[in-house]
């Protein structure tokens, strides 16, 4: 009975140095130390001790995992405010402990939001929906209206034919999966074409020596007739240019 008494004291005993012994800084945390903050060896795993260490791990900078909570590196409601991710992706609100976005108004200010649609919380990061794409600027300008697994993209001729590229440029027709300019209808609905004339559709505009480049040109004088520049004044045939980095083709009297 002694020996068993005696047995299971020392058990206890060694338990007890196990887990009451506590090395800063230990050999065996020096990975977690680094990535995590967790420098400090008790009970037989890594804990974090120091509030200093938690603001100097990868975790911090990347996670906002920088507060000192119980024994762990953790992002917080107050700190994820002004975690760096907090302004660049949205990662305002804390979610098990890393910073997230959490609230439509964590994505809103953010410029994947205004650029790229990316202004919904969904997971604990901002996505595309399809109301966030139709009001960004990537679908008024390049046409990138559709959502489609949280990003934005073109997938169809109303997303071309809502971008400004097709009214500048008349990229406005869904051709291998892109918006292209492809036609007179095209070139018709551009800004060119309004102004000045610049109404038909030609399969290779020269702008480019390595491969045909499609582009709208003046193709003859119903283009010109059609312009603002003939309504308003009276260029309304069409013309040889004169300078030398000017158009070859103009609307002239």
């Amino acid at each position: 009975m002694r020996t068993i008494t005696t047995a299971f004291l020392a058990l206890l005993l060694a338990l007890a140095a196990l887990t009451a012994c506590e090395e800063r800084h230990a050999a065996e945390c020096a990975a977690k130390c680094k990535e995590s903050g967790l420098c400090t060896a008790k009970g037989g795993k890594c804990i974090a001790t120091d509030a200093a260490e938690c603001r100097r791990s990868q975790a911090c900078e990347t996670k906002g995992r920088c507060s000192l909570v119980g024994d762990d590196c953790r992002g917080t409601a107050e700190t994820c405010k002004t975690f760096a991710g907090c302004q660049a992706s949205g990662f305002c609100g804390e979610k098990d402990g890393v910073c997230a976005a959490t609230a439509k108004d964590h994505c809103a200010p953010t410029e994947g939001c205004r650029v790229d649609g990316r202004c919904s919380p969904q997971g604990g990061i901002c996505v595309a929906l399809q109301e966030d794409c139709k009001a960004s600027e990537g679908c008024k300008r390049f046409g990138k209206c559709t959502s489609d697994e949280g990003k934005c993209g073109t997938f169809g001729p109303a997303d071309c034919q809502t971008g400004e590229l097709c009214r500048l440029a008349g990229m406005c027709s869904f051709v291998g999966g892109k918006c292209e300019v492809a036609s007179d209808a095209d070139c018709q609905r551009t800004e060119g074409c309004e102004r000045s004339g610049i109404c038909s559709f030609i399969a290779d505009s020269g702008k480019n020596a390595a491969r045909p480049t499609p582009g709208c040109i003046i193709g003859s004088d119903a283009d010109c007739r059609r312009s603002v520049a003939c309504k308003e004044r009276g260029m309304c045939r069409k013309v040889k240019g004169v300078a030398r980095t000017g158009p070859p083709i103009i609307c002239g009297r």
